[in-house]
């Protein structure tokens, strides 16, 4: 099951070029992308898979808005006319952070091809008809977007190093434990390994911050 409500919770509703999600400045949306966390696993509203291995996390693919087109409308102080094509940090941070929220969840990661590149189609999300020069991936594009490339490489090997995330057993939700942060556009948890012997690590904190202030946390002991 593709999930479009891990989707929408980070990025916003992919109809509404404006409508933002979790991480671009949407309100009261933590409880969402803890159920996204779990794969949606935990039972609350909505479908109830049976275990993770049911479930793509993914926040952008063939169809609708690229990643990077969709952040770009949903800028706080956009420009009348978007340059789809001009460097933007602020842009490059949120595609980090939404990546680093579906890499490190539960389920099956799936990611559209030239997202880890900043991918653009120039707005259009219905490009089926589109010419190639909006639908084909550009190398010179990738290449200009190393350090977004780096990012993602990093996050694949993360997880190829805690073998819990790709547990298909919903028994796995017992080693995650959300952190009361007390702070709005702020989720953070303690993942338990899943006593695999070749994990580097026996457990990870993880923190999503879309908020613009600094947070500390005190893990649990």
């Amino acid at each position: 099951i593709f999930s479009d409500d891990t989707r929408d919770a980070i990025k916003g509703s992919v109809f509404i070029e404006e409508d933002p999600g979790f991480i671009n400045g949407g309100k009261d949306l933590e409880a969402k992308v803890k159920s996204a966390v779990t794969a949606h696993c935990d039972r609350k509203k909505g479908f109830s898979p049976k275990g993770p291995g049911q479930i793509i996390s993914y926040v952008s693919s063939h169809d609708n808005f690229t990643l990077w087109d969709k952040l770009l409308f949903t800028e706080k102080e956009k420009k009348e006319k978007i340059n789809f094509f001009e460097d933007n940090e602020d842009v490059k941070r949120l595609n980090k952070l939404a990546a680093a929220i579906y890499f490190t969840s539960l389920g099956i990661p799936f990611f559209q091809a030239g997202e880890e590149g900043a991918r653009t189609k120039r707005g259009i999300g219905d490009s089926y008809k589109s010419p190639v020069e909006v639908n084909q991936l550009s190398w010179k594009r990738i290449y200009a977007y190393k350090d977004l490339l780096d990012y993602y490489k990093g996050l694949i090997k993360i997880r190829k190093s805690f073998g819990a995330f790709d547990s298909r057993d919903i028994e796995i939700l017992d080693n995650i434990s959300f952190i009361d942060t007390r702070e709005k556009s702020v989720v953070a948890y303690e993942f338990k390994g899943n006593g695999d012997s070749m994990e580097p690590w026996e457990k990870l904190l993880i923190v999503y911050n879309a908020s613009e202030k600094d947070i500390f946390l005190k893990p649990h002991k």
